[in-house]
């Protein structure tokens, strides 16, 4: 396992995340609201991270179930630390970035966040599957 290849990953799902929330900000939001586009963010952001992550498993060499749960973690890490940091800087209250968390107030953020830690595990399960069903052929 490269950790400088799971973090150049990392990079491109943060840049992909970016580009997607400032479309959902300038195209979605107006239409059906900052809460509701938020809730839509959470599933087609993770659509993203599967996509990149589909794309760059083999790249990344983490072979096991603990190296690609350790990348799945350093990414959560980082993308924690990327959104706190980024929200303060853009002056958004602690309060509305927690809410992004908390199910009670109908944020998805949590679920999105788990999907990332587990995301490499389920690309490099599903691939192995493709691959044996393809030499079963």
């Amino acid at each position: 396992m490269k950790w400088t290849r799971i973090i150049g990953i990392w990079f491109i799902i943060i840049a992909a995340e970016t580009v997607h929330g400032i479309v959902r900000t300038l195209y979605i939001t107006p239409i059906i609201g900052d809460h509701a586009a938020r809730q839509i963010g959470v599933v087609i952001g993770s659509l993203l991270i599967f996509i990149i992550a589909w794309m760059g498993t083999r790249w990344m060499s983490a072979h096991t179930f603990k190296d690609q749960l350790s990348a799945g973690a350093i990414w959560v890490i980082l993308t924690i630390t990327f959104e706190f940091f980024l929200g303060m800087f853009l002056g958004f209250p602690l309060s509305r970035m927690l809410a992004d968390y908390d199910i009670t107030q109908g944020g998805l953020m949590g679920f999105g966040i788990a999907f990332m830690l587990f995301v490499p595990v389920l690309v490099s399960r599903l691939k192995r599957q493709k691959s044996s069903s393809a030499e079963e052929i």
